[in-house]
């Protein structure tokens, strides 16, 4: 002891403990923070992403009259078409069902909530359940796994017809119609995690 000063390292040890434990409290609001702000990030990128692979399907029908064509035919009476067209009408349906398939993905891992994802169910549904798209989907279905399968069976069960609910578009005067006879409807449902 100099001077009178006494230095009590118990005092002191202790004084060290309680500011490294505000430390780490602080680095771990810190961090959750951080992850919080990466999870919305990454929840835009991914619906950005997804809005844009949908946008590059949509401008082929927009820019190319024979794309539209085939696409508002294809859905309402496949059958109309030709063998070419047939083929072209089956990669714009697949394509709209991939872009699902990484919505659904994107639902499964916590990127989208419910509303945006019934969003897109209910785009994709409304299409398959038209009488080309229908037809389109009873032949194809089984070439995606049994989750999308799933939630698009019960989608179709859910939605009207494209054509009923934009019926200027599709021109065929399609009556809505919904086959499921849920009072709850499509807004209760959750999917389920297979």
């Amino acid at each position: 002891m100099r001077g009178g000063l006494v230095i009590n390292w118990e005092t002191v040890g202790a004084i060290g403990e309680v500011l490294g434990a505000f430390g780490v409290i602080a680095t771990l609001g810190y961090l959750a923070i951080q992850i919080r702000h990466a999870n919305k990030l990454a929840s835009w990128q991914t619906h950005k992403s997804a809005v844009e692979a949908n946008a590059m399907t949509m401008n082929l029908i927009v820019n190319d009259d024979d794309t539209a064509r085939i696409y508002r035919v294809g859905f309402i009476n496949s059958d109309a078409l030709n063998e070419t067209e047939k083929i072209r009408f089956h990669q714009l349906a697949t394509q709209m069902v991939l872009n699902y398939k990484d919505i659904l993905d994107a639902y499964d891992k916590g990127l989208f909530d419910f509303p945006t994802y019934e969003a897109w169910l209910g785009f994709v549904s409304s299409h398959l359940v038209m009488p080309g798209g229908r037809l389109w989907w009873k032949d194809h279905e089984q070439a995606f796994i049994p989750r999308v399968r799933d939630e698009i069976n019960k989608g179709m069960l859910e939605v009207p017809r494209a054509d009923a609910t934009s019926n200027t578009f599709w021109s065929s005067d399609a009556e809505i119609e919904i086959i499921n006879e849920n009072p709850e409807r499509f807004t209760s449902r959750k999917p389920s995690k297979t």
